[in-house]
């Protein structure tokens, strides 16, 4: 789901879901998502979680990862 649809559907922007749930607030553990997904993750692993969705995609997958990992060296 699209920034828009999401804004259409919901009338709200996209949250901040962590990606450890007891990690830190900032930045380096954060990716955004829909309010269906920020609820439905709770405190899963965000990759078992994500591979369990029907939506799952290695390739975005991996995009999320790597993505994660520039975040982490760029506010270290």
């Amino acid at each position: 789901m699209s920034e828009i649809e999401h804004k259409k559907l919901y009338n709200e922007q996209l949250h901040k879901e962590h990606v450890i749930h007891d990690g830190s607030n900032d930045i380096k553990n954060c990716i955004p998502a829909c309010k269906s997904c920020n609820s439905s993750k709770r405190n899963y692993d965000m990759q078992d979680w994500y591979k369990q969705q029907k939506f799952y995609d290695i390739n975005k997958l991996d995009k999320i990862i790597l993505w994660l990992k520039w975040m982490k060296s760029k506010y270290k």
